[in-house]
């Protein structure tokens, strides 16, 4: 029980990079990882290649994100509602 809650932790302390369009949804993520620094760097430059906004957060933020803005996500149940 202790190694999976020590998982957990470590898991949870992992660091990750998004992208956020300037309407506020995220468009990209990357976990930062260390064993992976070329392709998270390309990954980063890509993100700013097409301009969004670069934000470090925990991977847990990350997975609890709702990826669309406020505004996109009430035009996706308007329009599921008109169908």
């Amino acid at each position: 029980m202790s190694n999976i809650t020590t998982t957990q932790n470590e898991e949870a302390a992992r660091m990750a990079y998004i992208g956020r369009s300037p309407c506020g949804c995220v468009r990209a993520a990357t976990v930062d990882d260390p064993a992976r620094a070329r392709d998270v760097a390309k990954e980063i430059a890509a993100m700013v290649r097409g301009k969004l906004t670069i934000e470090r957060v925990t991977c847990e933020s990350v997975r609890a994100t709702d990826w669309k803005c406020p505004e996109h996500r009430v035009a996706t149940v308007t329009q599921g509602a008109l169908l």
